[in-house]
């Protein structure tokens, strides 16, 4: 009986990669967590705990071929990118219905962002990305065009990109299912403390924010936040985000509660 040829070996050329092509199960086998290293791996020699067995009942001559299938699952898997989520509108005209904090605060975060959005050449709406974990979506984020007396009082980079990275993170939090309610006490590991909209009250999380005008690499700052955030002073779980400005580029990553 003839084996399906994979199909980056197909001689009538390149064909779409997919589960049902390569017919393979729908979710991963239970031996492809012993093979996650060996994704990439160029070697032919396969590692000894996947080599063929002998007395175990299975036949040795199709066990290279269920490593291939096992391999090909497992590129399958590595170089798909995730599956995108439902677009997002984030509205900073209206901060204050998503959160806790008192309207000069929310006005003064809306006014430093929009200023930052304008210095990076954005213009209301402005498309951009975010990326949660692993899910990636497409964002609107809405905000007002500041006028000559917002751009002289939010003149300071370092304070606005800060402050404008508050308004966008208070409002992906909303997004996210919480409700900010005030900012935490130095040391404590993050900036604000939220609670899940329609759950227990006493229940607290945190949330670490930083900012980019340009440049930098959010992932390691978001990496670095998380570290932070889990290393706090406080034991809560929580959120880090970091926002960048000029691509409009929003990650986040959630935190476990550390062990008492």
């Amino acid at each position: 009986m003839a084996r399906p040829r994979l199909p980056w070996l197909d001689p009538r050329g390149p064909a779409p990669i997919t589960a049902a092509r390569l017919e393979l199960p729908l979710q991963p086998p239970a031996r492809l967590q012993r093979v996650s290293r060996w994704t990439t791996c160029r070697s032919a020699a396969a590692p000894p705990d996947m080599s063929p067995r002998t007395g175990s009942g299975r036949n040795s001559s199709v066990e290279p071929y269920r490593l291939r299938r096992l391999r090909a699952w497992a590129t399958l898997v590595t170089f798909m990118p995730p599956e995108p989520s439902e677009p997002q509108t984030l509205d900073l005209t209206t901060l204050k219905d998503q959160c806790k904090l008192s309207r000069g605060a929310c006005l003064e975060l809306e006014e430093a962002a929009s200023v930052m959005l304008t210095v990076h050449g954005q213009a209301s709406p402005s498309e951009g990305t975010w990326e949660h974990i692993t899910a990636t979506s497409d964002i609107l984020i809405v905000w007002a065009t500041p006028d000559d007396a917002m751009m002289r009082t939010h003149n300071n980079s370092k304070d606005a990109t800060e402050d404008g990275a508050y308004a966008v993170a208070v409002s992906a939090a909303f997004k996210l299912g919480f409700e900010v309610q005030g900012r935490t006490e130095q040391g404590s590991g993050a900036d604000y403390w939220m609670i899940r909209r329609g759950g227990d009250p006493r229940v607290v999380f945190h949330m670490e924010v930083s900012g980019i005008g340009k440049g930098g690499s959010p992932g390691n700052r978001l990496t670095g936040k998380t570290f932070q955030g889990k290393g706090g002073s406080m034991l809560n779980p929580g959120v880090a985000v970091v926002f960048r400005f000029s691509d409009v580029s929003l990650r986040s990553r959630e935190w476990e509660a550390a062990p008492c």
